[in-house]
């Protein structure tokens, strides 16, 4: 699958190579954090230009914008080094009281639906995404796992709790037509 910058530097050519805002507007689809030693840069661009080109820029939220996976994978380890243990906490903590905030999901013109993952045999109207409290980790089941963490598999033609990420579903063509 895709996945976000490593680097801000990388993240800086892509919006070279795209054309910056206001001009074209971005989807993120989450993994700010965990993917390199950069991870502080990469979310406080985001932030940045959320903030300067609100109409333009749209954050979601992945399943490393968790403290519960990003302590383990990297972040928490990243934020320590860079500014010491007890100021390290400080700007982890801080960090991910904001990446809980991250909205879950967005459509595109009413027509495309966007989540870090998948869907969720749970999810029956985008209502739902609504109603949850997203100052949470995420759990291991449910609509808010699923759209963190479940993968299409080419050839499937149900749901299958055999999902190789050791949580949440794979889903065949069959089920995402129906969603």
């Amino acid at each position: 699958g895709v996945q976000t910058c490593a680097l801000p530097i990388y993240l800086i050519h892509f919006l070279e190579m795209t054309g910056l805002p206001p001009a074209n507007k971005f989807l993120f689809l989450g993994d700010y954090v965990d993917r390199g030693n950069n991870s502080i840069e990469v979310v406080a661009l985001l932030f940045a230009m959320k903030i300067v080109y609100p109409d333009n820029i749209f954050i979601l939220r992945g399943n490393h914008e968790c403290p519960e996976v990003n302590k383990e994978y990297g972040f928490y380890d990243e934020c320590v080094a860079r500014y010491g243990l007890a100021d390290g906490v400080k700007v982890f903590d801080e960090m991910n009281k904001t990446l809980l905030a991250i909205p879950l999901a967005a459509t595109i013109n009413d027509k495309i639906f966007c989540v870090h993952a998948g869907i969720s045999p749970d999810l029956q109207t985008l209502a739902q995404l609504n109603g949850f409290n997203r100052q949470i980790n995420i759990p291991s089941e449910g609509i808010l796992c699923d759209i963190m963490w479940s993968d299409p598999k080419f050839g499937l033609k149900t749901w299958s709790e055999n999902n190789s990420r050791g949580v949440s579903y794979h889903y065949g063509e069959d089920k995402l037509m129906e969603f």
